[in-house]
């Protein structure tokens, strides 16, 4: 990916940051909650009033005090990790957090409140959600704080675009999201050379589309949106981050031979590319495309060799934008490939010691995932994880099904 020169956007908490003379005025933040400092001398709690349930939870980095906090339209978690240190407030504004915690027997003091809050099917979370991220379109500014690459690198007004579109996407709604992106695109004329402005949300904006198809299985639909992308910006920077989105896909797709063919040239390129034009770690997101499709064409030495930037990335960041963090590219990586040893390592792992471990949604008997389904099936049966996961997960009730497949109507294996 390709750092957008010379433009520096960023979300500071839960308040929008103005981008410019074009920036909107402030709004308030997601969470309403008060959190002025207590006057000198004084140790008042001002969320007091707003926790509804709070237990202790075991990690393998010690005790975590998890207090679940509502005022009515919002909710969140407070942290904390020990007594002297500062407490974090993380708010819950994905559906697919709340199953999580939902699926979780270590979180089971505050399944109540939170039901109440969300509603028992999750619904009236997700509406409520859906309503709020609209009106942050209507004023033209972003709710919370950029969650990709790509939200980082637009201004305030298509951030909340791409916000709302995503949490459409992740809901249910994919068919519903692309026709809201394909009318703001036709107000966005664009050509080569432009503006970088213009440029990264165009392309944002399209590239948006082809994830919206991908959720509902149109892999074919989604390629022809990259290949559009690319048409359009031409010699542009931009250009090559569509090409990548499109090799990615194809190697998730077991489209090995075509991910490989379209991620070499990619890699040739970029490494000719100056690097202080380039988003830091990106490197990565080369190596697991290149050792998936390399895996997959059996070329499995080649693969390890491939993979190794990933495995020995450390702490990677960028001082600009949100990338994708190491752990979460390392898994992507070895679920492409299929390796599931790994997998079942880190999974068991995950169970014993994360705090918000993803697979309380994953390893569930009735999740049904768009990719690796059997890859997840295997880890279900394997005695030693499905030890781990009874005693750390509950199976969902018929309730929050639904939810627990982001809405998507997919068919039983």
């Amino acid at each position: 990916m390709l750092r957008t020169l010379g433009v520096l956007t960023a979300a500071l908490g839960l308040l929008p940051v103005s981008a410019g003379a074009d920036a909107p005025p402030p709004i308030p933040p997601v969470i309403s909650f008060p959190v002025a400092p207590p006057a000198p001398g004084k140790t008042v709690d001002r969320l007091t009033s707003l926790v509804k349930a709070s237990g202790v939870v075991q990690t393998g980095d010690g005790p975590v005090m998890v207090e679940f906090l509502t005022d009515g339209a919002d909710a969140a978690l407070r942290l904390r990790r020990s007594a002297r240190s500062l407490p974090q407030l993380v708010p819950l504004t994905k559906t697919a957090d709340a199953v999580r915690l939902l699926a979780d027997k270590r979180m089971a003091f505050l399944w109540s409140p939170l039901t109440e809050w969300a509603g028992p099917d999750l619904e009236r979370m997700r509406d409520r959600r859906i309503e709020r991220l609209r009106a942050a379109v209507t004023i033209r500014t972003s709710l919370q704080r950029s969650a990709n690459t790509g939200e980082s690198t637009v201004r305030p007004p298509t951030r909340a675009l791409l916000q709302l579109a995503t949490f459409m996407i992740d809901n249910g709604r994919a068919a519903d999201a692309e026709r809201m992106l394909q009318e703001r695109l036709a107000t966005m004329p664009v050509q080569a050379g432009q503006e970088r402005w213009e440029e990264i949300e165009w392309m944002s904006v399209a590239a948006l589309i082809a994830t919206s198809r991908a959720a509902r299985d149109d892999v074919d639909g989604a390629l022809s949106q990259f290949d559009l992308i690319r048409a359009t910006l031409g010699s542009s920077p931009y250009a090559m981050n569509a090409a990548i989105n499109r090799a990615a896909l194809l190697a998730n797709r077991s489209r090995y031979a075509e991910a490989l063919a379209a991620i070499e040239p990619l890699w040739q390129q970029w490494n000719a590319i100056n690097s202080t034009d380039k988003v830091n770690g990106s490197e990565r997101q080369f190596a697991w495309i290149r050792a998936c499709a390399l895996e997959g064409l059996g070329r499995h030495a080649e693969a390890d060799a491939a993979f190794q930037t990933v495995i020995e990335a450390h702490d990677s960041r960028d001082r600009n934008f949100v990338i994708e963090s190491d752990e979460r590219l390392q898994l992507k990586g070895l679920m492409c490939m299929r390796r599931t040893k790994s997998i079942k390592q880190i999974a068991a792992a995950d169970l014993r010691n994360a705090l918000f471990p993803n697979e309380l949604i994953m390893l569930q008997p009735a999740y049904r995932p768009l990719r690796y389904a059997e890859l997840w099936a295997q880890l279900r049966s394997d005695p030693d994880v499905a030890a781990v996961a009874r005693e750390r997960m509950r199976e969902l009730p018929p309730e929050l099904m639904p939810a627990l497949n982001g809405w998507r109507t997919i068919p039983r294996p």
